[in-house]
């Protein structure tokens, strides 16, 4: 009799933070798409002194979090419904960042890095689709596009370091507006030992990597992180988790299968998902 494939989803939004759906929504979307586990994941708000970078007050409610926790019961016997966070790195803030995990009962603490420091501001450098001009001149700002990804390598370097979150989101998600490696060259051996670097450090912190399906969505058009840097996990004994980076109505069980398949070209012979901080293998089939 022939088994089947466990189904995971551990990146999920929803209107608890920049999501477009309700996260009763996207519960239901995930039991249509008949996904067993799913992990919400929602945007956490900033430190208060960088709101006028992403004004995000409104994120993470306590209605929000009331929510989750009522839709935990309601469904326990459809779907397994664990309570995450994608938490940003703020290099200058880390006692904020460890004083807000200890106030959660987190079952997954997911981190990114979605602005880079200068002198005494953060940067964004995702503005949307079409917004490459925007990103060249960021990376002007830090004075070349080599420097701009250094720092972002090295933000996530210190982030994995800092040893708070689980997982690192969207790995490699610098390249964000590289479409065809039109503004630099992911082969080169500069990015090479950037990316590498940044494996050896997440090797030793025995964090998972996230199979982030979101670029399928966007002008990028692949997967975070490639597949070199897949198998270079899988190499080093990374633990992997995959996640759809879901936002709207019809995103939760999108791409999963093109996920599963990646984690297998890249050697994985399984993949994890998370409760209570503690890692739970699924076997691929």
């Amino acid at each position: 009799m022939n088994k089947t494939q466990i189904k995971i989803n551990f990146h999920v939004h929803s209107t608890g933070s920049d999501g477009k759906v309700s996260p009763e929504e996207v519960v239901k979307e995930a039991i249509d798409a008949n996904i067993d586990f799913i992990c919400f994941t929602d945007h956490y708000k900033n430190p208060k002194d960088n709101a006028t970078i992403w004004s995000r007050d409104k994120f993470f409610s306590k209605e929000y979090i009331a929510e989750v926790k009522r839709l935990q019961k309601a469904y326990n016997n459809k779907i397994d419904i664990s309570f995450g966070v994608e938490l940003d790195w703020y290099e200058k803030h880390q006692e904020w960042l460890k004083s807000e995990i200890a106030k959660n009962k987190f079952d997954y603490v997911l981190g990114s890095v979605h602005f880079l420091p200068l002198n005494d501001s953060y940067y964004a450098f995702d503005f949307g689709d079409g917004k490459d001009e925007q990103f060249m001149q960021i990376a002007e700002k830090f004075g070349s596009v080599e420097n701009l990804i250094h720092e972002y390598y090295n933000q996530l370097r210190l982030m994995i370091k800092s040893k708070m979150y689980d997982a690192v989101g969207h790995f490699d998600y610098i390249k964000r507006y590289n479409t065809n490696e039109k503004i630099f060259s992911e082969n080169s051996d500069f990015y090479k030992k950037e990316v590498i670097t940044t494996l050896k450090e997440l090797a030793k912190s025995g964090m998972a990597i996230e199979i982030n399906l979101r670029g399928f969505a966007k002008s990028v058009q692949i997967q975070y992180p490639n597949l070199w840097i897949l198998k270079e996990a899988e190499k080093q004994k990374i633990p992997l988790t995959i996640g759809g980076d879901s936002h709207k109505s019809g995103e939760i069980g999108q791409y999963l299968k093109q996920g599963y398949e990646l984690a297998k070209q890249a050697g994985y012979k399984e993949i994890v998902r998370f409760k209570a901080r503690k890692k739970i293998t699924i076997p691929l089939l």
